[in-house]
Parts: C-alpha cells; structure tokens; sequence
C-alpha cells in the first residue's frame, strides 16, 4: 500500500501534501476543501500552480522544508492584506480566490507560544532529544486525576526553564489538551449543548 500511495503514477498524494502546506500558511488550499481532495470539495482554483509545486516537491526528493521555504517566499505569502483599491477588488472576487491579497488568519496556541518564548529570549533551539513537559497555570496543574488507582497533578513541568522553554514540536501534546483543563468542552460534548 505504501508503495502505491508514493508511486509517481499517483499525483494524488503529493497533490495533497502540497495543497495542506499551502493552506497552512496561506489559510485557505488551492482545492478549498482539504479533507475531499478532488472529490466532491471543488477543484482547485489554480491548478497550473498546484501542479507546478508538486512537481517541484516531488523533483526535490520531497522535501518538506523546501516545500515550506517555497510557499513562503512566494508573491502570494507576501503581499499585503490591503489593498488600495480593495473596495472594487471583493465586488470582482469577494471571496479572493484569485488571491488578489494575503487573507490573516488566527495563529496556534504553538506559534503563539514559541512566538513569546522566543521575544522574551528564553526559547531553547536545541533540536531533537527527549520531548518536554510545558509549564502551565498551578491551578489547572495541580487539579488531581486518577492515575493507576493514586491520586496525581494533571501535568508536572520539566525541571529546568530550559527544558520546559523548548520549541512546541518537541513538548507532550497532553499537556496542552483540553482535557487537560477542567469544564473545558471536548468537540463531540459541545455539539450536544447545541
């Protein structure tokens, strides 16, 4: 199966993969609906693009960062979410599909977070190793779980800032889950208060 998901004759995977990176940073993919890839969710709005860049990915030995650099270095990454004639601009394209302007889009408690550390100059780069435990609020911390039939905190920092200071790709997701902080709601338990 892998070998058919990876194999040239199937586009579909790296046109995905592409398509997911370019929504990543841009907000919204060339095929609007991500998680329908070409089926009934659209076809892409710039397909000559979206083919360009999977050939590229794939001629790169499908490298992620070159992907990544690609995407963000392009014209459409960097222009301006205003425009001087934007007025006239969402009468022609209301919902900017030719991507006349770079739409904002809300960041991750991950970007925000890594965003902080690193102003405040307390981020740690160091790659690789052994994955850490973020500090978080005492109160949401110390609330007591049940763990092996003892009494245990929800979450136990790492020792040092600087283990506890590391980039969010290399912190327990656990620590940051909902489920971690109480009278939050999971997904399925706020539809039924609907």
């Amino acid at each position: 199966m892998a070998q058919w998901i990876t194999n040239a004759g199937n586009p579909l995977t790296t046109r995905s993969i592409v398509n997911r990176v370019w929504q990543y940073h841009l907000g919204r993919g060339l095929a609007v609906n991500a998680n329908n890839f070409e089926g009934s969710g659209g076809k892409p709005t710039h397909p000559e693009l979206l083919d360009w860049l999977t050939t590229d990915f794939v001629n790169n030995g499908w490298k992620f960062k070159h992907l990544h650099r690609l995407v963000m270095t392009s014209e459409a990454y960097k222009q301006d979410s205003e425009r001087h004639d934007m007025k006239e601009y969402r009468e022609s394209d209301p919902n900017n599909q030719w991507l006349g302007y770079f739409e904002p889009h809300h960041l991750t408690a991950a970007e925000i977070r890594d965003s902080m550390l690193t102003i405040s100059g307390e981020l740690n780069r160091d790659m690789g190793g052994v994955p850490a435990i973020p500090e978080i609020n005492m109160e949401v911390a110390l609330q007591p779980r049940m763990i092996q039939f003892s009494i245990a905190p929800v979450a136990q920092p790492s020792r040092t800032p600087s283990s506890r200071n590391r980039r969010s790709i290399y912190t327990y997701p656990r620590a940051w889950s909902s489920r971690s902080i109480p009278g939050s709601l999971q997904p399925a338990e706020s539809k039924r208060l609907l």
